[in-house]
């Protein structure tokens, strides 16, 4: 009986095994793990998998790198990962706008760009201060309008 804990459950790593340690089939963790726990926290209906898709989710907003996360969920190119969670990454082309003026503005050691909300109707003239000229005041890198009919605006 080498490998085995008293009761004769065996250490098996897993996180929901048998009462004898080997690996759950699908339809018994269903009803006897799954199915109780989504009914008794309201979430009939939730996949397993979604718990996956949630865990993606949240390691997105929290910062992380498609290619991380292509490599943690097994995807076999982080092409397959931004296909599926791409549109998670909302604003990111203003982010790199945003990072692209204020390495541009301490560059030439002027303040630091007012935030990201009082930006969002493009390039506006902020009051003058001393020693700065107007054109300084300006957004350094406006966002370019729309495109229009899938084609770039000339």
């Amino acid at each position: 009986m080498s490998g085995r804990f008293p009761g004769s459950l065996t250490r098996s790593g897993l996180a929901f095994p048998t009462p004898h340690g080997d690996p759950m089939r699908r339809s018994n963790f269903r009803r006897r793990v799954w199915s109780p726990a989504t009914a008794a926290t309201g979430l009939e209906g939730l996949r397993f998998h979604d718990l996956r898709h949630t865990a993606v989710a949240l390691a997105i907003r929290q910062g992380a790198h498609p290619k991380a996360i292509q490599e943690r969920m097994g995807h076999s190119s982080v092409i397959v990962t931004l296909d599926r969670y791409g549109h998670l990454y909302d604003g990111l082309d203003s982010n790199i706008a945003a990072g692209l003026d204020e390495i541009l503005r301490e560059s030439r050691g002027l303040h630091a760009a007012p935030p990201p909300s009082d930006r969002a109707h493009g390039p506006q003239l902020r009051g003058k201060t001393a020693g700065q000229r107007s054109w300084a005041l300006r957004d350094s890198n406006p966002r370019p309008p729309p495109c229009k009919g899938g084609a770039l605006a000339s």
